[in-house]
């Protein structure tokens, strides 16, 4: 009898309110924009585009893409220094050098992350902007898609070019993604880029400024003739080369770069590297740096800053140039490599 008497009571509240409960699950915003409103409102896409350029900022990094590609090659190496053992890091820079890496290195790991994490954001935006089309006005519209989709081929072709089989995708959702064959990677990545270059905005439109940083038409066309140059070392078969006629068409990109009359070979060749490089008419695509930000100091971690400097110059550098920061004595370029210029 207790039981039932509990039962009833429970049931006449709940009756007696079930009018303000269904007004408590409706959402009170107190002026917060929600999802659907602030995707509702096309300026906002600006925002939404500019964030997938976050993950680029960490792959000029030794811990990152930078130092891979530097270190494998005969342009630099990183000897241990001792009797301290700097540099030593479980011997994984003497590794890159020598090529008897393993699949744990941590710059590895670091640039399979923000490639592919990179690319995913990429995607879910392309997303969005296809569910608020209409919104749009069709200028913008393939303004935004042509910049998302070359954004993605550069996070895709870094991770390409480290690991060759990737698992490329090209839709937003949460199944799982084989690994695709280099050959067909490579092909993707071609195929958007040239369809989208052309919708690519020029360096100067609006202005050299709104596009410091960011993927402009002649980034576009660089990136596709590195595909084009390099398809044979990308496992590329001789038939698919001559199909795509890739040395020809390498030289059609850089003309269309050349041809576009945005970039000009600076007089001083420091300017490219100047700490204000904003005004430099040589660099086509550029990492936007905060040196004071995510200053990590514990190993494997990558820092938004150009560290070629702690890197490569002595300890005793620091009274030398009265650096705030001890230099770190790591990297060593070739006489070879120096003799180049």
């Amino acid at each position: 009898m207790k039981k039932q008497v509990i039962w009833f009571l429970t049931m006449v509240l709940l009756a007696g309110g079930a009018t303000s409960c269904s007004d408590m699950l409706e959402e009170e915003t107190y002026g917060a924009s929600t999802t659907d409103q602030f995707l509702n409102d096309p300026e906002n896409f600006e925002m939404l585009v500019g964030q997938t350029y976050a993950n680029i900022k960490w792959l000029h990094d030794h811990w990152t893409y930078w130092g891979l590609s530097t270190l494998t090659t005969d342009e630099a190496v990183c000897p241990v220094r001792q009797p301290a053992g700097h540099w030593a890091d479980g011997d994984f820079w003497r590794q890159l050098n020598t090529h008897t890496w393993d699949p744990a290195g941590e710059a590895f790991n670091n640039v399979w992350y923000y490639c592919n994490s990179g690319a995913v954001l990429c995607n879910k935006v392309l997303q969005q902007l296809e569910t608020y089309k209409h919104k749009f006005d069709e200028e913008t519209y393939n303004k935004f898609k042509s910049e998302l989709v070359v954004v993605r081929s550069f996070y895709y072709y870094t991770l390409f070019d480290c690991f060759g089989r990737i698992p490329y995708t090209e839709k937003f959702s949460d199944e799982f993604v084989d690994l695709m064959a280099p050959e067909e990677v490579w092909k993707n990545l071609v195929r958007n880029l040239e369809e989208q270059a052309p919708h690519m905005p020029l360096a100067t439109e609006p202005s050299w400024s709104y596009n410091y940083a960011r993927a402009t038409q002649g980034m576009a066309y660089t990136l596709l003739a590195r595909l084009y140059l390099n398809a044979e070392s990308y496992d590329v078969s001789a038939a698919t080369a001559a199909e795509y006629d890739v040395y020809n068409k390498c030289i059609e990109a850089c003309n269309k770069v050349i041809d576009s009359k945005q970039y000009v070979i600076e007089a001083d060749f420091f300017t490219n590297f100047a700490l204000k490089n904003e005004v430099s008419r040589e660099n086509i695509f550029v990492i936007d740096e905060d040196g004071s930000a995510n200053n990590m100091l514990s190993g494997g971690n990558p820092m938004n800053k150009f560290r070629v400097s702690l890197l490569t110059m002595h300890y005793n550098h620091e009274q030398v140039w009265q650096s705030k920061v001890k230099p770190w004595n790591g990297f060593l370029a070739s006489p070879e490599f120096i003799d180049l210029y």
